[in-house]
């Protein structure tokens, strides 16, 4: 499963500590700056999670949107992400291209 968070940092993390917690090398993608560029062509396919997206802004993508969790940051850290919606999108009706340049922003 592809995770798309909403910003470059988060992507970085999640590959950087993902594998030593089961997660694949490349789970990440991001719209988020240059790291758009990085998608493989085709993803993500299927069912695919986001971090820190409003639901709005993918309901006109997935054929069904909800949240599955809630980010928690260790030892109280308080930040941009904490508290942050993870949503499951399946059955993503448009391609992966343009998913990616509708989600794609800078900044």
């Amino acid at each position: 499963v592809r995770v798309i968070p909403a910003s470059y940092g988060e992507a970085a993390a999640i590959d950087f500590y993902g594998p030593a917690r089961g997660l694949p090398l490349g789970t990440a993608l991001s719209a988020h700056n240059s790291y758009a560029d990085w998608w493989p062509d085709g993803e993500p396919s299927g069912t695919f999670l986001t971090v820190r997206y409003p639901q709005r802004a993918l309901e006109p993508y997935c054929d069904a949107i909800g949240p599955v969790a809630v980010v928690v940051a260790p030892d109280g850290v308080d930040n941009e992400v904490a508290g942050a919606p993870v949503l499951v999108c399946r059955g993503l009706h448009v391609s992966p291209a343009v998913l990616r340049e509708a989600l794609r922003h800078f900044g």
